[in-house]
């Protein structure tokens, strides 16, 4: 048995880079700093001193006096204590499996590779193992370590063959010797103390430099923040403090006050090095006993040595260049780390997929194992249906992220400290882990219509017996009237495929003739008794059980809000009609929306601070929304029995999740680890099979009654949901660019968008006001190369950016002034609050004056037109919320607007002031104004940092970019790059989607 341990460069007080991934910077051949809590630090003990005598007599006496030299500068090392699910790869390895295996991690990266590797070889001598990983073959910057790749931490990774853990009691005693003082240096620092005049609350955050230099900074951002912001700012002198006064106007009081502290405590343990001490003679290298080699681009063919024990190889190298090199190779195993992002192209067919595809088809390799950590594509598997995307090559698979059974494990197991060796059970993803407890309430009222129908469906076939399924399954959920004006979005229509509607009348008209006239007289009567079909005053009892639950809720909870969720062609009918009852009070009706699911993201980014918010459904959740990473507070479900017997069953199995976090059968003859083999043993498979027919069924529904087409009449079919597709149509008469190449094919390119060109082996991106002269397009776009995704959708820097740092940034805290965000997520709501805010304000304007939706976004621009802001004009106003790119990340959508936030900081505080005098529950704050303001201007701050030279960088994020750098460089060489020959501005002749090649462009300009 071995015990692993590992002297890879970590933060002894917050453990960086492995918990965040922020890097540690070298101070100097000594010191280290962590740039995540500040921590200055040794990575070396000298345990050859006065405090450790029987310690230093003890390894001494034993290994003799060269011992004197370690002892005065031992590394810190730390234990590594695999998780549950590592150990069973770990003894499983040993078992030497064959076969191709997919298996799904429930954590963002491969930790335990070096682990894995080390066990197969160590325990097989003469085999080879080669690992495809996300390995940097870029010169990183040498003053900081990032976060750990395999390769990197292969070589600091040592192990002791059958550990003696029994520690003599006076060596034990001695280790709590080892104080912070000899791991931490103290430093000078400055507390910065924000107070808002006439306020009493209080803001802290730390400033590194001297007071002076502290200051001038803090002046700086406060200028962006506006001229109004600094009140005064106060500093320490000569055992005084001077009070300078920025402004008498502003808001801020600010206070330096110099500290000297110890930058961190000592979060290690102890023991470990003296266990290490007692085993010293049992120590071994792991990069000494096997050797490895790093193959990066610049290897060349006589240096691939196939004696090599074990092979790392990067995929930011050609894919088809590194399969080639294994095959040379020939290893006994080979793991790919990141098989997600080789198989990520085969939404376009791409060149990684099929090359892969390729090799597992021809592959002599004993043993593969492809590991999937990002749940956002596990759909292109297909391991959800007949057949896969590994067509015929036998594939067994290992699922372990289902929330099925992660509850199951032992979320104990593995070490409180994290270490690039071992995921810890904590450190899993969390949003698909949330319980959701709805609370379902059902209605008997359409009882007597159900048991009708169950007579109806035995007597009628093909054509008409899809309608009545169809249109009844509407009929049962919906909060329409069902007779009528078929045109009014108060009554129902249901639309069919080929965009043919189904109506009461129309229905009933067929069925007349094709069902026994007492039925069709008893199904007719029990119809109208329920809708008062043949009143002039219609009633819905599911509306009406919706308008109790709503009245109920706002009895029980004095700050709240609530939203309504119907299909998105039903939402401004069932408004309608919702709004015509008397029972909704004025007061209460600014705080009820009634929506889809795919709006109630950006919903939820405008409830108030402090308000609880509920949301009603009528229908099961949608793809398009994520309830476990949702929110709300709580979720209530009306409808039928067999509704709600549907919409529970799915929720309970999380059939939201089936392609996210797909649970395959283990057979007996699958090699596969005990522990999945256990957990695998508690899933009833045949419940699991019979949820997922209805989530067919359920999803052909909404299919067949929404035929909404991916198909361009101008390009080929594309995938709905694809997380690239990014639409920009150009409407008729609208000013663009149009761009031609070798080729003959055109490229039409919008005005006021950010369009990326490829810049050498990275980007820049420019755009082009409707002023621009055609020769300044000219000379930005001739003989350059736009790039292009290769779907033919445009992906801007922003929406890349975007995706990322919601990837990425959920553990960094950001700051601005007096404000702090935790979490990109939370920077990103804020940042938009103002937009959210406006939209809402066009909605309540709407409704209190009784306009359209357009009329009402129209009175609006002109309204801050005059409200004294810089922007004067109505139709730039408008395009604030109008100007935008959608964006979908983890089944939800979000806006990225074009205009991040208005000219000044006093005009963010005057539109909050313009908006709650629309709708007085709408915030006027001040505060929460600024922070909106501030918000956007660090999104905006980092996102421009990504273009800037690596000195110019702020150190505390240079791990984020260097890791959308990497991203960036892949979708570079990934992407379809259109090189511009010739362009003319031109005004398009019907509407077309830009950003997207088009061949026959002559008819459109």
């Amino acid at each position: 048995m071995r015990t692993y341990y590992h002297f890879a460069y970590t933060c002894p007080n917050c453990h960086e880079p492995h918990v965040t991934g922020k890097p540690i910077e070298f101070v100097d051949k000594k010191h280290f700093r962590c740039t995540s809590c500040n921590a200055l630090f040794y990575t070396e003990v000298n345990l050859f001193t006065e405090s450790f005598p029987k310690t230093v007599k003890y390894v001494t006496e034993k290994e003799g006096k060269k011992s004197e030299d370690y002892l005065s500068h031992l590394p810190l090392i730390w234990k590594v204590v695999p998780n549950e699910i590592e150990k069973s790869y770990l003894d499983w390895i040993k078992d030497d499996p064959k076969g191709i295996f997919l298996i799904t991690w429930p954590w963002n990266d491969i930790r335990f590779t070096p682990l894995l590797v080390s066990e197969y070889l160590l325990t097989f001598p003469k085999r080879k193992v080669a690992v495809i990983g996300n390995y940097s073959t870029n010169n990183e910057n040498k003053s900081y370590i990032p976060s750990y790749s395999s390769y990197d931490v292969f070589s600091k990774t040592v192990y002791i063959e059958d550990e003696d853990n029994f520690l003599p009691p006076k060596l034990k005693q001695e280790s709590n010797n080892l104080k912070r003082e000899m791991v931490f240096e103290k430093e000078d620092v400055v507390e910065v103390k924000y107070r808002k005049y006439g306020e009493n609350e209080i803001r802290n955050k730390l400033c590194d430099g001297t007071v002076r230099k502290c200051k001038n900074s803090i002046i700086r951002e406060a200028k962006e923040l506006g001229d109004n912001f600094l009140r005064e700012i106060s500093v320490p002198k000569n055992g005084g403090r001077i009070i300078e006064v920025i402004n008498e106007n502003g808001e801020w009081n600010v206070s330096l006050e110099k500290q000297t502290r110890w930058t961190g405590s000592l979060n290690y343990k102890k023991m470990w090095l003296w266990q290490l001490l007692v085993n010293s003679k049992k120590l071994k290298n792991c990069g000494t006993e096997i050797e490895s080699f790093f193959y990066d681009e610049e290897i060349t063919e006589e240096i691939l040595d196939k004696k090599i024990k074990l092979h790392f190889f990067s995929t930011e190298s050609e894919i088809s260049e590194v399969l080639r090199r294994i095959k040379i190779v020939s290893p006994d195993v080979l793991i790919i780390e990141n098989v997600d992002e080789i198989i990520s192209d085969s939404r376009y067919a791409g060149p990684r997929t099929e090359k892969l595809m390729e090799f597992l088809k021809e592959t002599d390799v004993s043993t593969v194992l492809m590991f999937s950590t990002n749940p956002d594509i596990r759909h292109l598997y297909k391991l959800s249906e007949n057949e896969t995307i590994f067509g015929s090559v036998k594939v067994l698979f290992h699922t372990w992220d289902s929330p099925t059974f992660l509850d199951e494990l032992d979320h104990d197991s593995g070490s409180r400290h994290p270490n690039p060796l071992s995921s810890k059970m904590e450190q899993m993803p969390k949003e698909k882990l949330r319980e959701i407890k709805p609370e379902y309430i059902t209605i008997d009222s359409y009882d007597e219509i159900s048991e009708l129908l169950e007579k109806c469906l035995k007597s009628i076939e093909g054509e008409t017996k899809k309608d009545v399924k169809l249109y009844f399954s509407k009929v049962f959920s919906t909060l329409l009237n069902v007779v009528g004006e078929y045109g009014k979005p108060e009554i129902l229509s249901v639309m069919k495929k080929w965009n043919s509607l189904l109506t009461y009348d129309i229905l009933f008209t067929d069925l007349n003739h094709k069902i026994e006239q007492e039925l069709f007289s008893s199904l007719n009567d029990s119809l109208r008794k329920v809708f008062y079909t043949d009143s002039c005053i219609q009633r819905n009892p599911l509306r009406e059980k919706v308008l109790d639950i709503v009245r109920d809720i706002f009895k029980k909870n004095k700050e709240c809000y609530i939203t309504i969720i119907v299909p998105h062609f039903e939402a401004k009918g069932a408004e309608r009609l919702l709004r015509q009852e008397d029972s909704i009070p004025e007061q209460i009706s600014s705080y009820l929306t009634v929506c889809s699911w795919d709006k109630l993201g950006s919903i939820e980014r405008t409830i108030p601070e402090g308000f609880k918010h509920f949301v009603l459904s009528t229908g099961y959740p949608s793809l398009s929304y994520n309830l476990h990473s949702s929110d709300v507070d709580k979720f209530f479900f009306v409808g039928t029995t067999k509704t709600i017997g549907r919409i529970k069953e799915i929720i309970d199995k999380r059939l939201l999740e089936i392609n996210a976090y797909p649970v395959v059968r283990v057979y007996d003859y699958t090699p596969a680890p005990c522990l999945l083999r256990d957990l695998l043993s508690k899933v009833n498979f045949d419940e699991n099979e019979k949820l997922q027919y209805i989530d067919d069924v359920e999803l052909g529904e909404e299919e067949y009654s929404m035929p909404y087409s991916g198909v361009s009449i101008y390009g080929k079919t594309s995938d709905i949901l694809d997380e690239y597709n990014n639409y920009y149509k150009l409407t008729y008469g609208e000013t663009a660019i149009l761009c031609i190449d070798s080729q003959n094919r055109g490229l039409f390119l919008p005005l006021d968008r950010d369009i990326m060109l490829k810049d050498g082996n990275s980007f820049r991106e420019i755009s082009f006001s409707p002023d621009s002269s055609t020769s300044s397009m000219k000379r930005e776009l001739i003989n350059m190369e736009v790039i292009l995704n290769r779907l033919g959708f445009y992906q801007s820097f922003r929406s890349i950016f975007f995706k990322f740092m919601m990837k990425w940034g959920d553990k960094l805290q950001f700051q601005k002034g007096p404000f702090e965000w935790k979490g990109f997520k939370q920077l990103f709501n804020d940042s938009v609050l103002w937009i959210n805010l406006l939209e809402r304000t066009i909605e309540i304007f709407a409704e209190q004056n009784s306009v359209s939706l357009q009329k009402s976004k129209d009175e609006i621009a002109k309204i801050l037109a005059d409200s004294g802001i810089t922007a004067k004009n109505p139709d730039y106003i408008s395009s604030w919320w109008t100007n935008y790119e959608e964006v979908m990340v983890d089944s939800r959508t979000y806006k990225l607007y074009r205009i991040e936030h208005p000219f000044t900081p006093q005009d963010m505080r005057i539109i909050f002031r313009s908006i709650s005098e629309i709708s007085f529950f709408l915030t006027a704050d001040t505060m929460i104004a600024d922070k909106s303001y501030a918000a956007a201007l660090t999104i905006q701050n980092l996102r421009r940092n990504v273009l800037k030279s690596s000195n110019k960088k702020e150190n505390k994020y240079s791990y984020i970019y260097s890791k959308l750098e990497k991203q960036m460089s892949q979708l570079i060489r990934d992407a379809e790059l259109f090189k511009v020959d010739f362009i003319e501005k031109v005004n398009v002749s019907k509407e077309i989607e830009a950003m997207k090649v088009i061949y026959g462009y002559n008819d459109l300009a």
